[in-house]
Order: structure tokens, then C-alpha cells, then sequence
């Protein structure tokens, strides 16, 4: 948890009522930070907000091989040979959690020039656990307060009946915040229901990636 240094993670939200490979669309996201035990959240966005940041012309990444043959039409080589922006809103694309992990870092350092040191993927269900901790949350836009009961159905099924695009993006945006900003706390005896990777293999050590998996 930062003890050597200091940690940066990404935290991708993803729905699977939006069907892509890793588990969902990817739609907002986190970072968090370790540094010597102290755990803080210092950036929140949506995808479109990574899109934005990129540089418009495209992104000059390594890409396996085989990756590009099966997801480059999904915007990671463009006309110019480079990663499109658009990218960022298909992160989910490939199931195999660690090369996404490493490609994710590599967008993330071309757009910011920042590191981040790997990625957590987190779907409705261990944020719905998150909510047993930190109790209901109210969010604008939704008249119900959004509690582990209720969450998965919300995010999964409701969102989509009662919302508009503008209103679900919105309204999941302040829920996810609320969320991240209250467990951050709870992060440290949480940490075995979130998934986080480098890439690297499979370890619990400071200088080896967590891969430690999600509950359904």
C-alpha cells in the first residue's frame, strides 16, 4: 500500500448490462492512491473525459500483435497507424485482464504523461457490497436512495427504464464518486473484492501485482 512509494490505480467502473469482453463497459473511472498506508482519491471522470485529454491525432502505443488483429477496428489503429482517442470508450474490449491493464497504462501516460501502477476493475456487485459499509446514497436525478439491495438491479436493469442517456450518465457518475469517496477508508480490509493488475503475474507483494478477483 505505497510503503516503497507511492501507488497510483485505475479504477474502471463497468456495467455488464453493457456487454464487452472484460466485463462491462467501461464508462467512468478512479484513481487511487497509496502512499505509506494513506489511501486517497484524486481524480474522477468519465470516459469521454479521458477522450477529451487525448491528443486528437492518436495515441503512439505498443500493442501486441494479436491484439491489434482482433480489437484495432475498435478505434486502437487509425488511419495513422496510431490509437484513436475513442479508445478510451473501449477499454473493455479484450478479456485478457492484464494486457488491458498494460495498455491502459500506456493511454494513460500518453494522455496525462503521468504513471499509473495498474488498474482495478470494479462492477456492480462489490460496489453494492461497498454500500453494506457505507450505507444508502442519495444521488440526484433519482428519488430513490441507492442502498446494497438495490444497487445492482439500478445499475443493471432501472437505470435504463427510468433515465435518459444525459440523466444515467449523470446521475451513475455521482453515485460511483459518492461510493469511491466513502470506502476509501474501508479500502484496506475491503481490498480482497476489487481486482487489481500489472500485468506481471500474480502476487500480494509490494513489488507484485494484486490479482486477487471479484465476488458475483
Amino acid at each position: 500500500l505505497g510503503d516503497a512509494r507511492p501507488r497510483t490505480y485505475f479504477v474502471a467502473f463497468s456495467t455488464p448490462s453493457e456487454s464487452r469482453s472484460i466485463g462491462g463497459f467501461v464508462g467512468n473511472y478512479a484513481l487511487l492512491r497509496f502512499d505509506k498506508g494513506r489511501i486517497s482519491l484524486p481524480g474522477f471522470g468519465r470516459s469521454d473525459d479521458l477522450r477529451l485529454a487525448a491528443p486528437p491525432a492518436g495515441m503512439a502505443l505498443q500493442l501486441p500483435a494479436d491484439f491489434i488483429s482482433r480489437y484495432g477496428a475498435f478505434d486502437f489503429k487509425n488511419a495513422a497507424g496510431l490509437v484513436d482517442p475513442l479508445a478510451w470508450k473501449n477499454i473493455g474490449m479484450s478479456p485478457d485482464f492484464p494486457t488491458m491493464t498494460s495498455i491502459v497504462q500506456q493511454m494513460y501516460k500518453a494522455t496525462f504523461g503521468s504513471k499509473i501502477d495498474g488498474m482495478i476493475l470494479m462492477d456492480p456487485y462489490p460496489l453494492a457490497k461497498l454500500l453494506t459499509y457505507t450505507g444508502p446514497q442519495t444521488v440526484a436525478g433519482y428519488p430513490t436512495p441507492i442502498d446494497a439491495n438495490n444497487a445492482v438491479d439500478f445499475i443493471l436493469r432501472q437505470q435504463y427504464l427510468v433515465l435518459g442517456h444525459d440523466e444515467r450518465v449523470d446521475l451513475l457518475e455521482g453515485l460511483l464518486e459518492i461510493s469511491a469517496d466513502e470506502r476509501s477508508h474501508l479500502l484496506r480490509s475491503q481490498i480482497v473484492g476489487v481486482v487489481v493488475s500489472r500485468g506481471e503475474g500474480v502476487g500480494a507483494h509490494e513489488d507484485a501485482p494484486l490479482h486477487l478477483g471479484t465476488e458475483a
